[in-house]
């Protein structure tokens, strides 16, 4: 049985030492037969040695044989007097609703009134610019089922009012209203999903290219995507009560939980059986493991959960019906470890299915089993689409959500080091990893300084073996602990060979056992202390001893297979068995687990690839990779590493291969890690790079799991900044991960580079000299922009001798992008030169010949370059046939056979951008040659339209920090300590009317207690209770924030603020009241004039600050070209200017995805308050005391975007003949502005008429 431990989370029995356990004590019954007892503390565990018929129980005994098995799964010992806490998780509360229907009613009510707003919404086709007829015919199928979503709406409503006031009269009635609601709703959530899909296809094929849109149609653009984004969010709200576990096994009258090993099923369901009893709610519970093999799953049930003969399931059944109506409770029938039931033969859910269908006549009872799936089910199986047919609900438990905060519980109560938490943190979601894992440090002989290193599951029983071994030493009183032998690892493997398959065998039969090998004198309190610990489970009711975890078991299994004479047939049947039916295939491939976890452990030459037969399925591959993922570096043979080069060949296996180096990277000095991987990568040609290491790293973007890791993995290069060394292979890491061609991954990389090489110029240096002339342009180019990006925010530049030699180096390589660094850098050094742009005539490089028959590709070209050129041309068609050659010429010698899945002629995502990967680098190619030829005849350029810039060929803003978000937010959080709630009563108001005077309004403090002046910001109010399922998306992003962003949602807009009213979910609630505050720097008597300037036009130039050309943000600041020209004559200057298109990370397959735009502090301003930025996020400081003068806490905190002045800054202004003039405009509903102002006068700000009222 799968035993979920959370060891320590119990609060009630605490394990009493072995010393108090008493020998096997017999007595004869007045039958005949013989009863056998073993009293350990308060625990008796009876065994019979004839079979005899229980006898008659009442309610109450049936919950005294629930509580005792209830008990017997949460049983967790405390160590050495330690208080136990408790772990609640998700699961916990999820059983809970099974019995109180009250939030999943709250969820219905807010369905119906989110699916209310949509029922007879119809999309403007005009104004959205979707005219074909494929758009026509959608909208109008939409049209047609308004009153279907009406009545869903209505039922939704009326299902949530019956379920606040249901009882057990009243079962029927409430099981057939949410039927035919659930499956009206399916019906309305198709309807929705076609909708998006149809809508976003016409207009993509109706509208223009991006760049060739006018302003109507990027609007139609963007009012389309915010209103998909909100029709997603309620088809999600929607979707969530068809398949909500509490509706659904009301519905059924059955859930199945399922989740892997050590997640916390039994463990949860046991807690719930325990508060059930409390109250008297008829529950009955029975583990899978007291199923015998000899006769039918049904027939056993009632049996085992306590009734007085040999009754039928049905019978049980009724029973727990009769109970429920005489009490008026919901009665429970629970199965745990539906998996390890002997009497199932083929899949366990078709016998719970059966099971469910049996129990359909008993409206008041409910049939709950855990199982355990080492996968979670294909979205198909339990999605939407399905729900209509479906048998049960279905709940996956992942385990714990937040691994380090369990584990920060652990480290508190046996006071332990710090968690490394990995890139793959799916293991450390499992309680009972965490839980065995601090109880072997805890009782470890060894230091616990430094960091706690995540072993594997292999490496994992393997510590908990030896720390049981010297624990049970220590206990019987050995004299050297260190060389005591292995008691426990020994009794284990005699246990797991004496139950073989089964799942367990009868406790005198465990003690003949280890008797009979004479290692053993006191096997008696060996196994009851065993049992303490937590490594057995013992059947209070029947006996019986299994292991009491199954995953454990299976590790021990292991051992003993691999220790037996020719272990490669076993190995050979289980790979066999992969491809076999459902049921074997799921036990062999977790065998071949836990023997790839134990292969290392049993000797020193030892891995299961040396036993896998030569054709073997993928899966077999992946358990041997996911074997070595964390594994202790010297467990790693020179066969794994071989093995691993040789699935890096494997276009299958290459992308999990890459999966398993890519958390070891993290692993200092692994040999499968960031050390493995650059001597790899280093070795390759282009050919290989690009089919080795390209498209699996595409295809681990394409793969949710793939793309965790990736986001973790950069999360973590974020923080080697500690020293020089582990800046530099962390930059390794990253200069080979920018050789991938997506946009979103290449940023991140390139940011997290120039992050790491500010901290450390050296180190930069070093990486630019070896990756800044790669074959790979786009690695190239990623060195030399982070090199640039950290170079320019340094405060003291590094000695320009290597680095003009770096330059001299590649300033001649044609490549636009690479020269606009290169003499970026060039111009740190040397900022009076005035050479061309590029500094040489280059020429283009050779290509391939022309090959016949091309016109197709070029076609393809054209399609996706279309004829806009920054370079002055008479055709498109030389340049176009150029690229066609040089694409070819870049391209990979050979392809790789797998291009096309399952023999269709269409090629995967993966596939398609490699393929623009040659392109790319072809037309930096062509561009910087064209530049070379043309940097005479053009004029003299403007600030911020220099160099690449000049061909609007900038892209990723390098002098960005890694942490700079890629979506703002204007709604205000809990937490936005720095913002003005639009709500407020008092804020409204002509002046002099207002209540809250302006200094109010402006003037925040921070939670260290600072004062803090508002110079520029942007608030809505946060959403109401039944509207935050449209903000579902940002809570999630909330919760990840402080992960890199590699993908969006195809549906997802960042400046969502801007075109959200247009969505029908918005505009009853939308139009709510937001309030602006923006100031300006007026000149000492000029402020009527200034005043007057806002009142009449408050978006003119004068008043806006616009942002120079192309300029990336550290050069706004860093450049003299940017400082401040003589305007003496200008009596006002804005404070704040737009930083604009923010770079986001594209969605993954089309959709939109809008830029941002953030708002940063004037060049003006900032050199007027004499302040100097730091180079991270928008902090800027004073430098003669080094204080933080300016800032936005929203690029820390979250939340939205803000400029904060410190208030003596602000009096450093009066002094030179400056102040500030606030502006606060409050929008109500009915989008009716209030404006008011205020002055900053002798170091008090003063509210101030408008000129109309003066």
């Amino acid at each position: 049985m799968s035993k979920d431990p959370l060891r320590d989370s119990m609060d009630s029995a605490v394990a009493p030492d072995a010393a108090g356990t008493s020998p096997v004590q017999s007595n004869t019954a007045t039958d005949g037969s013989t009863v056998n007892a073993v009293q350990n503390g308060d625990l008796t565990v009876n065994y019979l040695s004839g079979g005899v018929e229980l006898p008659h129980v009442p309610l109450e005994v049936l919950h005294r044989h629930a509580l005792a098995m209830a008990r017997g799964l949460c049983y967790r010992p405390a160590l050495d007097g330690t208080p136990v806490p408790m772990l609640r998780t998700d699961l916990a509360a999820a059983l809970e609703e099974l019995d109180d229907l009250v939030p999943a009613a709250e969820r219905m009510r807010r369905a119906a009134l989110a699916l209310r707003t949509w029922a007879g919404w119809v999309p403007d086709s005009g104004g959205l610019f979707l005219t074909d007829d494929a758009a026509l015919a959608a909208i109008d199928l939409w049209a047609q089922g308004s009153e279907l979503r009406d009545s869903c709406s209505t039922e939704l409503e009326a299902a949530s009012c019956l379920l606040m006031e249901s009882s057990c009269d009243k079962a029927w009635a409430v099981q057939r209203a949410l039927s035919e609601t659930i499956d009206g709703t399916a019906v309305v959530v198709d309807s929705m999903s076609t909708l998006s899909r149809s809508l976003l296809a016409a207009q993509r094929a109706c509208l223009p290219r991006e760049s060739e849109r006018s302003f109507e149609q990027k609007q139609a653009a963007g009012y389309l995507t915010a209103i998909l984004k909100d029709l997603h969010a309620c088809a999600f709200l929607l979707s969530g009560v068809c398949t909500d576990t509490a509706l659904g096994a009301r519905v059924t009258g059955g859930a199945l939980i399922a989740g892997g090993w050590g997640t916390g099923k039994s463990y949860g369901v046991a807690s719930w059986v325990e508060s059930r009893v409390a109250v008297g709610a008829p529950t009955a519970l029975v583990c899978g493991y007291q199923f015998d093999g000899r006769r039918g799953f049904e027939q056993q049930l009632a049996e085992l959960c306590g009734a007085q003969r040999r009754s039928s399931a049905q019978e049980l059944l009724g029973a727990l019906q009769s109970h429920a109506q005489s009490l008026g409770l919901r009665a429970v029938l629970i199965i745990d470890a539906l998996n390890e039931v002997d009497a199932v033969r083929g899949d366990p859910q078709v016998a719970f299915a059966a099971l469910v269908e049996l129990a359909a006549d008993f409206p008041d009872v409910t049939v709950v089993a855990t199982i355990r799936m080492d996968r979670p089910l294909s979205v198909g199986e339990y999605a939407v689409d399905v729900v209509r047919k479906r048998q049960y609900a279905f709940r996956w438990n992942a385990g714990v959500t937040d691994p380090l905060a369990a584990w920060r519980m652990y480290q508190n109560m046996y006071n332990l080091p710090p968690l490394i938490l990995p890139p793959d943190i799916r293991d450390l979601r499992r309680p009972l990893l965490l839980s065995v894992l601090a109880w072997s440090i805890h009782h470890s002989l060894e230091p616990k300084d430094g960091f706690v290193k995540v072993p594997t599951v292999g490496e994992l029983f393997q510590m908990w073996l030896r720390t049981l071994d010297a624990d049970w030493a220590q206990r019987r009183g050995h004299s050297t602990v260190r060389g005591a032998p292995p008691l426990v690892s020994r009794a284990c493997e005699l246990i797991a060979e004496a139950i073989g398959v089964r799942e367990s065998i009868e406790y005198r039969a465990v003690l003949r056992t280890l008797g009979d090998s004479h290692e053993f004198p006191d096997q008696g309190q060996l196994v009851d202390w065993l049992h303490c610990v937590g490594v057995l489970g013992i059947d209070p009711i029947q006996g019986h001893v299994r292991f009491a975890v199954q995953r454990f078991a299976e590790h021990v299994r292991a051992r003993n297979l691999l220790y037996r004479p020719r272990p490669a047939r076993a190995v050979a049947r289980l790979v066999k068995d992969l491809d076999g039916p459902e049921q074997p295939s799921v036990e062999a491939l977790r065998m071949l687990e836990a023997l790839a976890g134990a292969a290392p452990h049993v000797g020193s030459d030892l891995e299961l690839s040396r036993f896998l037969p030569r054709r073997r399925p993928l899966q077999a591959d992946i358990v041997v990779l996911e074997s070595l993922e964390g594994r202790d570096p010297e467990l790693v043979l020179e066969s794994s590493v071989a093995f691993v080069l040789r699935k890096l060949q494997q276009p299958d296996a290459a992308p999990w291969a890459w999966y398993s180096i890519l958390v070891n990277a993290t692993y200092p000095g692994h040999r499968l890690g960031g050390s493995f991987l650059d001597k790899t990568l280093n070795k390759w040609g282009r050919t290989q790079l690009h089919q080795r290491f390209v498209l699996p790293v595409l295809k681990l973007i394409d793969h949710d799991d793939g793309l965790d890791l990736l986001r973790r993995l950069l999360a973590w290069t974020r923080m080697q900044d500690a020293d020089a060394h582990a800046a530099l292979d962390a930059t390794n890491l990253l200069m080979w991960l920018s050789a991938v061609p997506y946009e979103g991954l290449r940023d991140v990389c390139v940011r997290l580079a120039s992050d790491l090489w500010l901290a450390h110029p050296d180190v930069a240096e070093v990486q630019v000299a070896r990756f800044g002339n790669h074959q790979d342009a786009m690695i190239a180019e990623a060195a030399w922009l982070a090199a640039y990006g950290s170079l320019v925010r340094c405060s003291d530049l590094p000695s320009g001798q290597r680095w003009l030699g770096l330059v001299e180096r590649d300033e001649s390589r044609p490549h636009l992008r690479i020269q606009d660094s290169v003499a970026s850098i060039r111009a740190l050094w040397e900022p009076c030169d005035r050479r061309s742009f590029p500094p040489v005539l280059l020429k283009l490089p050779s290509s391939a010949v022309l090959v016949p028959g091309r016109s197709r590709q070029i076609s393809r070209i054209h399609a996706l370059l279309g004829s806009w050129s920054p370079f002055p041309e008479i055709s498109p068609l030389p340049r176009l046939h150029w690229l066609s050659r040089r694409a070819q010429y870049l391209q990979p010698r050979r392809l790789p056979t797998n291009l096309f899945r399952s023999g269709s002629p269409r090629v995967g995502w993966p596939e398609k951008v490699a393929r623009t990967k040659a392109l790319t680098m072809a037309l930096q190619e062509w561009y910087a040659v064209q530049a070379s030829h043309t940097a005479g005849t053009l004029p003299a350029a403007a600030p911020g339209e220099s160099r690449a810039a000049r061909h609007h060929q900038r892209t990723t803003d390098p002098t960005l920090s890694a942490a700079w978000p890629m979506r703002t937010n204007a709604s205000l959080r809990s937490s936005t300590w720095w913002g003005t709630s639009p709500g407020l009563d008092s804020l409204t108001g002509s002046y002099p009317a207002a209540i809250i005077p302006c200094s109010d309004v402006v003037t925040v403090q921070a939670p260290d207690g600072q004062t803090w002046l508002l110079l520029h910001g942007e608030f809505h109010p946060r959403a109401t209770a039944d509207l935050e399922y449209l903000d579902g998306s940002r809570e999630a992003y909330e919760e990840d924030e402080t992960l890199p962003i590699l993908r969006v949602s195809p549906n997802t807009i960042s400046t969502w603020d801007h075109w959200r009213s247009a969505s029908p979910a918005r505009r009853p609630a939308e139009r709510s009241a937001f309030v602006e505050i923006s100031t300006l720097l007026v000149r000492a008597g000029s402020e009527q004039l200034a005043l007057q300037k806002l009142q009449t036009n408050r978006f003119g130039d004068a008043l806006c600050g616009n942002w120079p050309g192309h300029a990336y943000l550290a050069e706004y600041y860093r450049h003299p070209d940017f400082a401040t020209l003589d305007v003496s004559g200008i009596p006002h200057r804005p404070t704040t200017v737009s930083y604009p298109e923010t770079p986001a990370p594209p969605p993954l397959r089309g959709g939109a995805a809008l830029p941002d735009r953030r708002s940063v502090p004037t060049r003006q301003v900032v050199e007027q308050l004499g302040i100097h930025w730091t180079g991270q996020r928008l902090d800027f400081i004073h430098p003669a005391t080094g204080t933080l003068t300016l800032t936005d806490p929203s690029l820390t905190e979250g939340g939205p975007n803000a400029l904060l002045l410190a208030p003596e800054a602000a009096d450093r202004l009066a002094d030179c003949g400056w102040t500030l003039l606030w502006h606060i405009i409050h929008t109500d509903p009915s989008l009716h502005e209030c404006h008011r102002y205020a002055l900053l006068k002798h170091g008090k700000i003063t509210d101030i008429a408008p000129l109309s009222d003066q």
